[in-house]
C-alpha cells in the first residue's frame, strides 16, 4: 500500500511560491537602486512577483509550454512597463514590438554613457525589466523543477551583485539579510520536497508516519534562524568591515568625465547636482555652440543618419565657403574631461584646427573627433555669420531642401499637425517663415508654457501629443522636438541640433565666456533656400545671440521666475552684435563652395546622408521573436540532458547517493515517455503499475527497484558493483520504455517539465 504522506501537495506548492516571491522581492528591491525614483522600485517589485506567481501557476505545465507564455507575458509586462502609451488596453501592438525593438538596439550605448543610478530611460528600463523578470523565473524553475536550490540562487545573485558593483554604497546590510531569507526559504521548500518524495526514514513505535518530517521542520526552522543570526552578526567583527575595498569596482561607469547621448536625452545632464565648467570660449561674436544636428525621427527619438563617407578633418582646411558672409573666430579651452567625440564650434564652421584627428560629416554639420576632448585641451574655429532679414527670408522660402528633412513617421497623432496648422491660422501666418514664428512664440509664451527639468524626457509622438494639449511643462528637449514634428507636419524641412548656449561672461569686455553642463542645450534649425540651415529657438528664458536679426517679434527671456526658473540662461539682447548700417544680405551660394574659393583641399559638398534607417521593421521583430522561441526550444533537450547527467556525476563517489540519483533520472525520464511515478507512490508500487501496463518486462526494473529500496532503507552501504548494476537495468528498462512508447510521445515528453 502506498505510504501516508507527511505533508499535502498544496502547502508544498505555497511554500514553494512564497520562497520564489521572497526571493523576487529580495532581487528587485536591491536591483532597483540602479535607477532613480521609488516609481521604477515599484515596477520592477511588481514585475518579479508577477514572474515568480507565473512561474508557480506554470510549475506543472511542460517547460517548452512555460517558457513560451512566460515570453508572451513578457512583452506584455514590457508594454505597460515602458511604452503603455503604445498598447491597446494594456495588449502590445505593432508600434509596441516596434518600440521595443528600436529601445533594445539602444541598450549597449546606454550602459556605456549612464552612470548608477541613472535616470529611467526606456531602453535600460526595458533591459532591467528583462533581467528580473528571467531572473526570477528561472530561479523557480532551477529550484521546483531541476531541484537545484543553490544553482536557483546564481541569477538573482547576479542582479543583486551587479546593482553592488556599479553603486557606490558600501553598507547596505539589509538587502543581503532579506536575500538570505528568500534563499533559505527555497532551500526549506526544495527540502520538504525530497522529504516527501521518499517519505520519513524512521518513525517511532505507536507514532504515525510523518513525525520524522515534522521533527525535520523543527530542526530546519531553528537551523535557519541560527545561520541567518550568524550571516548578520558576523560580518560586525570581521575585519575592515564598512571600509572601502581593496579594489573599488565600483568606479565603473563613474568616472568624472561630463557625458552626454543626445540620441535619447540630455536631460541627465542638465538635472545632476553639480555645475561643471566644460569648456571656455573666447569670440567677439556671441553664439550658441553647436556640437551636431539630428535629422532622422523615427517617432520615438531624433537620431543622426551618418553618410557611409565622411571627410577626413585637416587642420585650418577650408570646411564650406559661404559666398558674401564673413567668418569670426572662436577659441576654445577645454576645462574638463569629455565623454563625448563631437567638437563645439559656433554654426556654420569655415575651418576648424583640432587638438586631434577626426571626421567632417558636412551633411550634418557635425566635427568627430577619434577621441574625446581632455582636460587643458585647446582648439580653434572660424565661422561664418548669416544673419538675414524676415523680409530675405519670406522670399527665400525652402526650396532645395532634401526631402528626408521632412519626413515624419506615418503613425504621428493627427492632433499635432491640426494644433500646427491652428497655431499658423491665428497668427495669421502663410509661408514656412512666419509658420515657423508662429509655432515658436507660441512655445515660448509664459503664460501657456512652463520650463522645468521635473518630466519625463521621452520624444515619442504620444508624449508630445500630451506636452502640447495637457502638461505644457518640459524642458529644451520638448520644445525643440514639438517645434520640429510640428513643422515638418507642415513640410516645413527642420531638423534638430544639439549643443551649448553662449554661457556666461567673465571679463569686462564680455568676449571670454563661460560654459557649464547647465547650458547644455537643442534647439531646432530650419532650412531656407539660399541661406542654408538657420537656428530658431523655442525654450523659454533662452535667446541664440545669432538669431537675433531674423527674429520677429524679439526673443526675449520669457521666464517669469528669472533665471532659477530657467537654467542654462545664456546670452539675450545685449549679446547681439549690431547689425552695421547699409550691411550687405550674407547669403549661401546653395550651400556650397564656389570652385576657386577653397585652398587644394578642396570643399566638402554637403552630400545627403543615403544610409537607410537601422531601426528594425515589424516583420524583423516578429521573425526575431520567432527565432528566439525556435532556439530556446532546440536547446531544451540537451539543456535537461545536460542537468541530469550533471546530477549522476555528482552522486558518482558515493554508491548509495548514485543508485538513488541513478532511480530518480530514471523516473524523470519515464515521465518523458508517459509513465509519471505518482506522488506518495513507493518504488515497488510504481514497478507494478508499469509492468501491469505490459510495457516492460520482470527483469531490469525489477532489480533496479530493489537496489533503490536497499539503498534508501538498508543498514549497509551499497557497494560500487550495485550502483552499475543499477545503472545498466536502468538503461534496459528505459529502451524497453522507449520501444513501447509512440514517436510524438516521446517527442513531446522531452519538454515536460522534470
Amino acid at each position: 500500500m502506498a505510504r501516508p504522506q507527511g505533508t499535502s501537495a498544496r502547502l508544498r506548492r505555497l511554500t514553494s511560491l512564497g520562497a520564489t516571491a521572497l526571493v523576487a522581492f529580495a532581487t528587485a528591491l536591491a536591483f532597483a537602486r540602479v535607477f532613480e525614483g521609488r516609481a521604477t522600485t515599484v515596477q520592477l517589485v511588481a514585475v518579479a512577483l508577477g514572474s515568480a506567481v507565473l512561474a508557480w501557476a506554470l510549475e506543472r505545465r511542460g517547460l517548452a509550454a512555460a517558457t513560451i507564455a512566460a515570453g508572451g507575458v513578457l512583452v506584455v509586462v514590457m508594454g505597460l512597463v515602458a511604452f503603455r502609451e503604445t498598447t491597446w488596453y494594456g495588449l502590445p501592438t505593432f508600434e509596441t514590438l516596434r518600440q521595443m525593438g528600436t529601445a533594445a538596439t539602444a541598450v549597449g550605448e546606454q550602459a556605456r554613457v549612464q552612470t548608477a543610478p541613472t535616470p529611467p530611460i526606456d531602453p535600460l528600463v526595458l533591459a532591467g525589466t528583462t533581467a528580473v523578470w528571467a531572473a526570477v523565473f528561472s530561479c523557480h524553475a532551477l529550484a521546483f523543477r531541476a531541484g537545484s536550490p543553490l544553482l536557483a540562487l546564481v541569477p538573482p545573485v547576479a542582479l543583486v551583485a551587479f546593482a553592488d558593483t556599479v553603486l557606490e554604497d558600501t553598507i547596505a546590510p539589509q538587502y543581503g539579510v532579506l536575500f538570505l531569507l528568500g534563499g533559505l526559504a527555497v532551500a526549506l521548500a526544495d527540502g520538504m520536497r525530497r522529504v516527501e518524495a521518499w517519505g520519513p526514514v524512521w518513525a517511532a513505535a505507536g507514532r504515525r508516519p510523518g513525525v520524522a518530517v515534522a521533527a525535520a521542520g523543527r530542526g530546519g526552522r531553528r537551523l535557519g534562524v541560527a545561520v541567518l543570526g550568524f550571516a548578520v552578526l558576523a560580518p560586525l567583527v570581521v575585519p575592515g568591515f564598512g571600509s572601502s575595498g581593496l579594489v573599488d569596482i565600483s568606479s565603473i561607469n563613474r568616472d568624472d568625465r561630463v557625458r552626454i547621448d543626445p540620441l535619447v536625452s540630455v536631460a541627465s545632464t542638465l538635472t545632476q547636482s553639480e555645475v561643471v565648467e566644460v569648456f571656455r570660449v573666447r569670440s567677439e561674436q556671441p553664439s550658441y555652440w553647436r556640437m551636431m544636428t539630428l535629422d532622422a525621427f523615427d517617432g520615438i527619438t531624433w537620431r543622426r543618419t551618418v553618410p557611409e563617407e565622411q571627410a577626413d578633418l585637416i587642420p585650418g582646411a577650408t570646411l564650406r565657403v559661404i559666398a558674401q558672409a564673413e567668418s569670426f573666430r572662436q577659441e576654445f579651452t577645454v576645462s574638463h574631461d569629455l565623454g563625448f567625440p563631437w567638437l563645439p564650434v559656433a554654426p556654420e564652421p569655415a575651418t576648424v584646427s583640432a587638438p586631434r584627428s577626426g571626421r567632417w560629416d558636412a551633411a550634418n554639420a557635425t566635427i568627430t573627433l577619434d577621441d574625446g576632448l581632455d582636460n587643458g585641451d585647446s582648439y580653434t574655429a572660424d565661422s561664418w555669420m548669416v544673419q538675414p532679414t524676415p523680409e530675405d527670408l519670406r522670399l527665400a522660402g525652402t526650396s532645395g531642401a532634401d526631402p528626408r528633412y521632412v519626413e515624419l513617421p506615418s503613425d504621428v497623432p493627427p492632433q499635432i499637425e491640426a494644433l500646427a496648422r491652428r497655431w499658423a491660422d491665428e497668427a495669421e501666418a502663410s509661408g514656412p517663415y512666419d509658420i515657423a514664428i508662429a509655432i515658436q512664440e507660441r512655445l515660448r509664451d509664459p503664460t501657456v508654457f512652463t520650463y522645468t527639468t521635473d518630466v519625463a524626457w521621452r520624444d515619442d509622438t504620444n508624449t508630445l501629443v500630451t506636452f502640447l494639449t495637457e502638461t505644457r511643462a518640459g524642458f529644451c528637449q520638448q520644445f525643440a522636438s514639438a517645434m520640429a514634428v510640428m513643422l515638418r507636419s507642415l513640410d516645413i524641412p527642420t531638423r534638430i541640433a544639439v549643443g551649448y548656449t553662449t554661457g556666461t561672461p567673465i571679463d569686462e569686455e564680455g568676449t571670454e565666456r563661460s560654459v557649464t553642463t547647465e547650458n547644455l542645450h537643442s534647439w531646432v534649425e530650419v532650412y531656407f533656400g539660399g541661406y542654408g540651415w538657420l537656428a530658431f529657438e523655442p525654450t523659454i528664458g533662452r535667446s541664440n545671440p545669432a538669431a537675433q536679426p531674423y527674429q520677429r517679434p524679439a526673443v526675449d527671456s520669457g521666464c517669469p521666475g528669472g533665471r532659477s526658473l530657467c537654467p542654462g540662461e545664456g546670452g539675450g539682447p545685449s549679446d547681439i552684435a549690431p547689425r552695421r548700417e547699409g550691411e550687405q544680405v550674407r547669403t549661401i551660394d546653395d550651400n556650397l563652395a564656389r570652385p576657386g574659393d577653397t585652398p587644394a583641399a578642396g570643399p566638402l559638398p554637403d552630400t545627403p546622408s543615403t544610409e537607410p534607417s537601422t531601426s528594425p521593421t515589424r516583420p524583423q521583430v516578429l521573425a526575431g521573436l520567432v527565432a528566439l522561441v525556435l532556439v530556446g526550444l532546440l536547446l531544451v533537450p540537451p539543456a535537461r540532458a545536460l542537468a541530469r547527467r550533471h546530477r549522476l556525476r555528482k552522486a558518482r563517489s558515493e554508491p548509495r547517493a548514485l543508485i538513488l540519483a541513478t532511480y530518480d533520472v530514471f523516473t524523470q525520464r519515464a515521465a518523458d515517455l508517459g509513465v509519471r511515478r505518482g506522488s506518495g507512490e513507493t518504488p515497488e508500487e510504481f514497478r507494478r503499475r508499469i509492468e501491469g501496463q505490459g510495457r516492460v518486462a520482470d527483469g531490469g526494473l525489477g532489480r533496479l527497484t530493489s537496489l533503490t529500496m536497499l539503498a534508501a532503507y538498508g543498514a549497509s552501504a551499497p557497494a560500487a558493483q550495485d550502483a552499475e548494476l543499477a545503472a545498466d537495468d536502468a538503461r534496459e528498462a528505459l529502451r524497453e520504455l522507449r520501444e513501447a512508447t509512440p514517436w510524438r510521445r516521446r517527442l513531446t515528453g522531452a519538454y515536460r517539465r522534470d
